[in-house]
């Protein structure tokens, strides 16, 4: 599987009347490019942040980045009703870049470029995530879909092998800033495939919301709100781990390695979730990871926090796959795309704002390793409301059109 991925690399080519590449091409080199950047400076920005600042600039870098992703889900999905997917996506790209050369200046004009940095964060990140959302919701078929998504995961943590020691090596080396640079570099280059096809969706949707079936997708909402305590824990975890419990070695370079280490398992993983992402999946992806949140609050020592990191990316590979799958078929359910997609993005980005804060209130009652530790065990009890998702899975046999 990873050697025919790599071989639609080699033999890619780019052709500008976007007849001899097909669409799912496209986005396997534009999203390996684009995640090649994402993991030369993953872990590397925050923590410059947190060397810089202190945990209360962590705190308030991700409130910015929440707020600037909340925004960003309205507008972005106006901006690809109008536009496309693919052209929210080159967006995407082309905003990243400016994000990563103001974050290497924090140094030098302090906390408002740290602040103007995660904000363009939120509007590239949350751009890019409703655009591949809406755009990779075209393949018609269960199967396939499951197939191609397993595709996606192996091309994501395949960055994520070389990438991180990379970014770590460069920014122990030479500073953070020079990561941040590079890193910089690869999203203008990731820009460069989305040209090689035109935009197959049809432009200027107007935007229904008056005639959406909420009721029959709000508890998918609720559920989706609830896994936003998911990434404000991994942010916290990424940076308590190096500063905590590798508090002897350099944390620019753990971070990677860890990184990196994580990313084996979860390739050989992603093998075979790829054929079976279901509810079953779901579920048992999402208890274990609560279990490995609960596992890292109690976690003192070097070893456990690598055990942790590895078993924590396999549920998170199979959580991936399956929710992506399931939410590709619940938009299909509602009959408005764009719109369902906006609203289950924006229930994530209001999930992962109340507990930032939660985890800021915590941190000041408690002091900060306490606080993060106890935050830890609270989002591993928020995140079980992933179980509560109800995707029609029952459908995923079945051979189905996704309506524009």
């Amino acid at each position: 599987m990873v050697l025919q991925i790599l071989t639609k690399f080699r033999n890619f080519r780019f052709n500008f009347d976007g007849k001899k590449i097909s669409e799912i091409q496209v986005l396997y080199v534009a999203k390996f490019l684009r995640f090649l950047a994402i993991n030369l400076s993953s872990g590397i920005a925050m923590i410059y942040f947190y060397k810089l600042y202190g945990w209360n600039g962590v705190i308030f870098a991700l409130i910015s980045l929440w707020v600037a992703k909340g925004f960003t889900t309205f507008l972005g999905g106006i901006y690809i009703a109008k536009n496309g997917p693919k052209h929210g996506i080159l967006l995407s790209n082309i905003l990243a870049i400016p994000m990563l050369v103001v974050a290497g200046l924090a140094g030098q004009f302090g906390a408002f470029a740290m602040i103007v940095a995660m904000i363009f964060q939120g509007l590239s990140y949350q751009l890019y995530n409703i655009s591949y959302y809406v755009d990779f919701s075209k393949i018609k078929n269960g199967e396939k879909t499951a197939r191609q998504l397993g595709n996606m995961q192996i091309i994501e943590k395949i960055t994520g092998l070389v990438a991180p020691v990379a970014g770590g090596f460069f920014a122990v080396a030479f500073g953070a800033q020079s990561t941040l640079l590079i890193s910089a570099i690869f999203f203008a280059f990731s820009a460069v495939p989305l040209l090689a096809t035109r935009e197959v969706m049809k432009n200027n949707i107007k935007l229904n919301f008056r005639d959406f079936p909420f009721k029959q997708h709000r508890r998918n909402f609720f559920a989706q709100f609830m896994i936003g305590s998911l990434p404000v824990y991994v942010y916290l975890w990424g940076i308590f781990v190096p500063i905590f419990l590798f508090s002897s070695d350099n944390a620019y370079g753990i971070s990677g390695i860890l990184t990196s280490i994580s990313s084996i398992s979860s390739i050989v993983v992603s093998l075979f979730f790829g054929k079976s992402a279901g509810k079953k999946l779901l579920r048992s992806s999402v208890v274990l990871r609560s279990i490995m949140m609960i596992a890292s609050s109690l976690s003192f020592t070097k070893i456990s926090a690598i055990i942790i990191n590895s078993i924590s990316e396999i549920s998170s590979v199979g959580y991936k796959i399956s929710s992506s799958k399931g939410a590709f078929f619940d938009a299909y359910k509602s009959g408005e795309r764009i719109e369902y997609f906006m609203m289950f993005e924006g229930a994530y980005v209001f999930g992962g704002l109340i507990f930032t804060t939660i985890a800021g209130i915590l941190i000041a009652l408690l002091g900060t390793e306490f606080g993060i530790r106890a935050f830890m065990i609270f989002a591993s009890i928020c995140y079980l409301g992933g179980l509560l998702f109800n995707f029609p899975f029952s459908d995923e046999k079945q051979k189905i059109e996704l309506r524009f």
